[in-house]
């Protein structure tokens, strides 16, 4: 099977941060367990660790997570199913990696557990990461949603 489910444990593979394409791979792989890290327990810290300052969409999906905090809301069901990835050729201390996944539907609740907000789930979402190695480890510089099916 060449999907990979990426797991709830933002703790970085062995060799994740050599200047290699099979390492820029498990990087673009560990950044979407830090991103389901992040959401389900709320700790924008996670994210914060793998993106650089620059990347925008990382800083808004780090917004969006100190908002889950700030409101004492929570999501339900955060999985992403990647489906491949695909890094390019290492380009001085940059590459970028296009990934394949889908998601499952998110249910948002607030403090009581009252139903906020379903999301439906989401298939073939294609994205662009580029990556940059900044003091010897990998940070996203850029995040762009390519395509994405409903």
């Amino acid at each position: 099977d060449l999907a990979y489910h990426v797991r709830h444990t933002a703790i970085p593979p062995p060799g994740v941060n050599a200047p290699t394409r099979q390492s820029a791979s498990e990087f673009a792989r560990y950044f979407y367990q830090a991103l389901n890290d992040a959401f389900l327990s709320r700790d924008p810290s996670v994210l914060a660790r793998v993106s650089s300052l620059q990347c925008a969409s990382c800083q808004n999906f780090i917004k969006s997570v100190e908002r889950l905090r700030q409101n004492n809301e929570s999501v339900d069901s955060f999985e992403i199913r990647l489906k491949f990835v695909a890094p390019g050729a290492i380009q001085g201390d940059s590459v970028r990696v296009d990934v394949g996944w889908d998601a499952a539907a998110v249910v948002r609740r607030d403090s009581q557990g009252k139903v906020l907000t379903r999301d439906a789930a989401l298939t073939c979402i294609e994205a662009q990461l580029q990556l940059r190695l900044t003091a010897g480890a990998w940070r996203v510089s850029n995040y762009v949603r390519i395509r994405v099916r409903w």
